[in-house]
């Protein structure tokens, strides 16, 4: 199974690395893209990361889901390139995932209409949510779509491999929560 996992300047790269390793070990593969014109992005934490692909080069139909990290929203939220992207893979009914303030994407792009969801965005994007669907809890379900606050990165990595039923044998999913100390209860389903 392939997971896509875009990358900006400013994308919060530990939100990303524990599902990264556990997709992995299971025998996913993992691909970054990153804007066609920024293929080098440096994380919030400083380090920088060479994607895999461009935007340009990513076929929708190779992945099984695209997940969008949090960080500084500003490099991307007027880039309709990233819009389209999130609603090619929403339309497809491919798993769409963001923590943080990455769902301030999935609103940008239009997905999240109708649709419960979480984020650790500030008011600076009140505009583009429709806050009378926002749940306070860790991660949402609501569809194809998976959201998190920030600090549920480990809960978050979880639910999406669930979701995409990305293990090798699902009956490990309880050992690999116990192993990294995810919690079960604070994820809610709207389906």
């Amino acid at each position: 199974m392939k997971i896509l996992v875009l990358v900006y300047e400013g994308f919060a790269e530990f939100e990303m690395t524990l599902l990264g390793y556990v997709a992995r070990e299971e025998r996913n593969e993992v691909v970054t893209a990153a804007p066609d014109d920024t293929p080098q992005v440096r994380g919030m934490g400083g380090l920088l990361a060479t994607a895999d692909l461009r935007l340009s080069q990513v076929n929708v139909a190779e992945y099984a889901a695209l997940v969008i990290p949090g960080g500084t929203p500003e490099s991307l939220i007027d880039r309709e390139e990233v819009s389209a992207l999130i609603r090619r893979f929403h339309d497809a009914g491919k798993l769409v995932v963001a923590i943080c303030m990455g769902p301030v994407h999935l609103a940008k792009a239009g997905v999240l209409a109708g649709r419960a969801f979480t984020t650790s965005s500030s008011q600076n994007y009140r505009d583009l949510f429709d806050w009378p669907r926002k749940v306070d809890n860790p991660v949402v379900v609501d569809g194809n779509i998976i959201t998190a606050q920030g600090e549920a990165f480990v809960n978050f990595t979880f639910t999406v491999m669930e979701r995409l039923e990305a293990y090798q044998d699902m009956a490990d999913a309880p050992r690999w929560r116990r192993e990294f100390g995810a919690w079960q209860d604070g994820v809610v389903s709207k389906d």
